[in-house]
């Protein structure tokens, strides 16, 4: 086990807890947006046209029509 009193190892941590909350607040890095990753490797494919389009119609039937309401 280690030399140090258990207040010197919390005092180190509370330290290195400080320097990474610093960190993480100044080196702002944009995290990638996964979503235009992903549409753009299938927007152009045809199943997942034809996945959105079965989508629309599912909504579109799913709305109550005008005499119902």
């Amino acid at each position: 086990m280690s030399s140090q009193t258990l207040e010197q190892r919390v005092t180190q941590l509370e330290a290195q807890l400080l320097h990474i909350t610093v960190l993480l607040k100044t080196e702002r890095i944009p995290a990638p947006n996964w979503i235009d990753r992903l549409t753009g490797s299938i927007s152009n494919d045809d199943l997942f046209l034809e996945a959105l389009e079965y989508g629309r119609s599912f909504r579109v039937a799913d709305q109550p029509s005008d005499e119902t309401v």
